[in-house]
């Protein structure tokens, strides 16, 4: 899971861009929750439950997909 150079990269590892997304769907428990005016913390972990991923989750499958390295994924996902 490390990057490794070749001419086509010019060295670097890894050649163009790649997105890292994080989606929060609108399930029933999220929607009752955002009119209901509960916290951030409260959305957060209700939308988790329900499957979405966060960016550094998303990351890292890609890491393991052998898209990126965790320096990468670090940098954006703070």
């Amino acid at each position: 899971m490390r990057k490794q150079g070749c001419d086509y990269c010019g060295g670097r590892g890894y050649k163009g861009r790649i997105a890292i997304h994080e989606l929060m769907l609108g399930t029933p428990a999220v929607k009752s929750a955002i009119r209901e005016g509960r916290s951030v913390d409260e959305l957060r972990r209700l939308a988790l439950a329900d499957g979405m991923w966060t960016l550094r989750m998303d990351g890292i499958m890609k890491v393991f997909a052998g898209l990126t390295n965790m320096e990468h994924i670090l940098k954006v996902c703070i």
